[in-house]
């Protein structure tokens, strides 16, 4: 009865360890990218900028871009470079706006870590 005990409880923390080892080192798709705007062939990259945050924080950490295309705006994709979720809000101007105006996004990564992130602006 006691060699069942033991074998149990050691099928229980093999299972266990195997377990942990699978949900660590699983490829999760943390990348992210947010959009705004619909993409059309024509289109063509307007404005491009790198945010690169190296402080680590265990609070959510935000950054504006702000810039002013020179033509109308259409389509802007804004995406993480690292494994961290990533949140953007257009704080000012927008896409598809009658004038030409500067254009201001708002970058947040959700939960804290670093900040690293591309800024994509297609004009057509």
């Amino acid at each position: 009865m006691r060699r069942l005990g033991k074998l149990s409880v050691a099928l229980l923390l093999s299972l266990t360890a195997w377990h942990v080892l699978v949900v660590c080192c699983a490829p999760y798709g943390f990348d992210s990218a947010v959009t705004f705007g619909v993409t059309h062939p024509n289109y063509t990259q307007c404005y491009s900028t790198s945010i690169k945050v190296d402080v680590f924080s265990l609070l959510p950490i935000t950054r504006i871009v702000t810039f002013t295309p020179k033509m109308q705006v259409r389509y802007i994709v804004v995406a993480s470079k690292t494994h961290g979720k990533l949140s953007a809000r257009i704080v000012q101007g927008g896409v598809d706006m009658v004038t030409v105006q500067p254009i201001s996004v708002a970058l947040t990564s959700d939960y804290g870590g670093r900040l690293n992130a591309e800024v994509n602006a297609y004009c057509g």
